[in-house]
Protein backbone atom coordinates (compact mmCIF):
# COMPACT_ATOMS: atom_id res chain seq x y z
CA UNK A 1 0.00 0.00 0.00
CA UNK A 2 2.84 2.33 0.70
CA UNK A 3 4.16 2.01 -2.80
CA UNK A 4 0.71 2.90 -4.04
CA UNK A 5 0.79 6.05 -1.87
CA UNK A 6 4.25 6.99 -3.11
CA UNK A 7 3.21 6.42 -6.70
CA UNK A 8 0.17 8.61 -6.16
CA UNK A 9 2.29 11.37 -4.61
CA UNK A 10 4.78 11.20 -7.47
CA UNK A 11 2.06 11.35 -10.09
CA UNK A 12 0.37 14.22 -8.24
CA UNK A 13 3.63 16.17 -8.18
CA UNK A 14 4.34 15.48 -11.82
CA UNK A 15 0.91 16.72 -12.82
CA UNK A 16 0.96 19.65 -10.40
CA UNK A 17 1.53 22.95 -12.20
CA UNK A 18 3.15 24.64 -9.18
CA UNK A 19 5.68 21.85 -8.65
CA UNK A 20 6.35 21.59 -12.37
CA UNK A 21 6.95 25.34 -12.70
CA UNK A 22 9.34 25.26 -9.70
CA UNK A 23 11.32 22.44 -11.29
CA UNK A 24 11.35 24.21 -14.67
CA UNK A 25 12.51 27.45 -13.06
CA UNK A 26 15.30 25.63 -11.24
CA UNK A 27 16.38 23.90 -14.46
CA UNK A 28 16.31 27.17 -16.41
CA UNK A 29 18.28 28.99 -13.69
CA UNK A 30 20.89 26.26 -13.67
CA UNK A 31 21.15 26.28 -17.47
CA UNK A 32 21.36 30.07 -17.55
CA UNK A 33 24.07 30.06 -14.86
CA UNK A 34 26.02 27.44 -16.81
CA UNK A 35 25.73 29.51 -20.00
CA UNK A 36 26.94 32.60 -18.10
CA UNK A 37 29.87 30.59 -16.74
CA UNK A 38 30.68 29.28 -20.20
CA UNK A 39 30.50 32.78 -21.70
CA UNK A 40 32.71 34.19 -18.95
CA UNK A 41 35.27 31.41 -19.36
CA UNK A 42 35.27 31.84 -23.15
CA UNK A 43 35.69 35.62 -22.80
CA UNK A 44 38.57 35.31 -20.33
CA UNK A 45 40.28 32.67 -22.48
CA UNK A 46 39.96 34.83 -25.60
CA UNK A 47 41.12 37.93 -23.73
CA UNK A 48 44.22 36.32 -22.25
CA UNK A 49 45.18 34.46 -25.42
CA UNK A 50 44.84 37.61 -27.53
CA UNK A 51 46.83 39.55 -24.91
CA UNK A 52 49.61 36.99 -25.05
CA UNK A 53 49.66 37.13 -28.85
CA UNK A 54 49.61 40.94 -28.79
CA UNK A 55 52.48 41.10 -26.28
CA UNK A 56 54.47 38.51 -28.18
CA UNK A 57 54.05 40.51 -31.39
CA UNK A 58 55.25 43.76 -29.83
CA UNK A 59 58.00 42.00 -27.88
CA UNK A 60 59.33 40.60 -31.16
CA UNK A 61 59.13 44.05 -32.74
CA UNK A 62 61.20 45.55 -29.93
CA UNK A 63 63.68 42.69 -30.10
CA UNK A 64 63.88 43.16 -33.86
CA UNK A 65 64.54 46.88 -33.42
CA UNK A 66 67.23 46.18 -30.83
CA UNK A 67 68.78 43.58 -33.13
CA UNK A 68 68.76 46.09 -36.01
CA UNK A 69 70.38 48.74 -33.81
CA UNK A 70 73.03 46.26 -32.70
CA UNK A 71 73.71 45.24 -36.29
CA UNK A 72 73.97 48.91 -37.32
CA UNK A 73 76.38 49.60 -34.44
CA UNK A 74 78.54 46.60 -35.38
CA UNK A 75 78.62 47.75 -39.00
CA UNK A 76 79.70 51.22 -37.87
CA UNK A 77 82.45 49.72 -35.73
CA UNK A 78 83.67 47.56 -38.60
CA UNK A 79 83.60 50.52 -40.99
CA UNK A 80 85.41 52.75 -38.47
CA UNK A 81 88.04 50.10 -37.83
CA UNK A 82 88.52 49.59 -41.55
CA UNK A 83 88.92 53.32 -42.19
CA UNK A 84 91.33 53.63 -39.29
CA UNK A 85 93.41 50.68 -40.53
CA UNK A 86 93.49 52.11 -44.06
CA UNK A 87 94.62 55.50 -42.79
CA UNK A 88 97.37 53.90 -40.69
CA UNK A 89 98.57 51.91 -43.68
CA UNK A 90 98.54 55.04 -45.84
CA UNK A 91 100.46 56.95 -43.15
CA UNK A 92 103.06 54.20 -42.97
CA UNK A 93 103.40 54.14 -46.74
CA UNK A 94 103.70 57.94 -46.80
CA UNK A 95 106.25 57.88 -43.98
CA UNK A 96 108.29 55.24 -45.78
CA UNK A 97 108.25 57.26 -49.00
CA UNK A 98 109.34 60.43 -47.22
CA UNK A 99 112.06 58.55 -45.38
CA UNK A 100 113.40 57.23 -48.68
CA UNK A 101 113.48 60.73 -50.14
CA UNK A 102 114.98 62.42 -47.08
CA UNK A 103 117.63 60.51 -45.19
CA UNK A 104 117.05 60.52 -41.46
CA UNK A 105 119.65 62.05 -39.24
CA UNK A 106 120.38 59.74 -36.35
CA UNK A 107 121.17 62.19 -33.63
CA UNK A 108 120.36 61.29 -30.03
CA UNK A 109 117.80 64.04 -29.41
CA UNK A 110 115.68 63.00 -32.38
CA UNK A 111 115.74 59.36 -31.30
CA UNK A 112 114.65 60.26 -27.75
CA UNK A 113 111.81 62.45 -29.01
CA UNK A 114 110.65 59.72 -31.38
CA UNK A 115 110.63 57.12 -28.62
CA UNK A 116 108.69 59.47 -26.32
CA UNK A 117 106.17 60.15 -29.09
CA UNK A 118 105.61 56.43 -29.55
CA UNK A 119 104.91 55.96 -25.85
Amino acid sequence: MESNGIDKEISDRLYSKVWSSKICDAVYRRRRWRMIQFGLIAFLFAFFSSSIVWLAFFENREAELARDELQFWVQEQIYGTTVEAESKVQNKIYNQETMKKNPVSLDVDTLIEASLDRR
